[in-house]
């Protein structure tokens, strides 16, 4: 489980690789939640483990995005932030 302190940190990390473009700042077009597939996180670069629960974002044109489901909460409340609309 995540603290509000680490939530916080991986905000800060989600501004950042958002800011620098290697995080899309546009919702997805389709996002999926399912079991670990023991590929590296879009967003902490640490491994999906096989019993963890992965967030996996869709993109029309961009390559889809692995995150944990803290990772892709950080991610999308920071993108929401930093973005107007959707």
């Amino acid at each position: 489980m995540w603290d509000q302190q680490s939530f916080s940190a991986l905000c800060a990390l989600a501004r950042e690789r958002i800011n620098s473009g290697a995080l899309p700042r546009c919702k997805a077009l389709y996002e999926y939640i399912a079991h670990g597939s023991g590929k590296v996180c879009a967003l902490c670069s640490k491994q999906i483990g096989t019993r963890d629960m992965e967030s996996e974002a869709l993109y029309e044109s961009d390559p889809a995005c692995l995150f944990h489901i803290a990772c892709f909460d950080a991610w999308s409340h920071e993108r929401r932030a930093l973005s107007p609309g959707p």
